[in-house]
């Protein structure tokens, strides 16, 4: 996403299940941190009782050895899709291209704090 020549990253977790989004952060750094930061605010609003799997891409924020410590100590189950095959991915695919084109193209922001 551009702003003001700026470029900011959005992650976003959501519930498979329920098909609602429970976190999303933007930051202006597209780095394991955003990803991390935006699962513990996620996992910490529901409050999980049943095992977790954690399903993304293999983005490099993804595979970090970071993010792979921090789910083993969650005792979550982190799935990855193939690689190259955006469909194994569908979910988050089809969510980010309707903000495209539902929000992001159609609107004017006027300052960062509106996004």
């Amino acid at each position: 996403m551009f702003y003001n020549d700026k470029i900011f990253y959005i992650c976003v977790v959501i519930d498979l299940y329920a098909r609602l989004v429970i976190r999303y952060k933007i930051g202006n750094k597209n780095n394991t941190q955003l990803v991390k930061s935006t699962f513990q605010q996620a996992y910490s609003k529901r409050h999980p009782t049943a095992k977790l799997i954690y399903h993304t891409d293999r983005g490099f924020n993804y595979i970090s050895k970071t993010m792979a410590d921090y789910m083993k100590s969650l005792g979550i189950t982190h799935s990855f899709s193939m690689p190259y095959v955006p469909y194994d991915n569908s979910i988050m695919e089809s969510f980010f291209s309707s903000l495209k084109r539902k929000e992001l193209y159609r609107t004017n922001y006027k300052s960062e704090k509106n996004f």
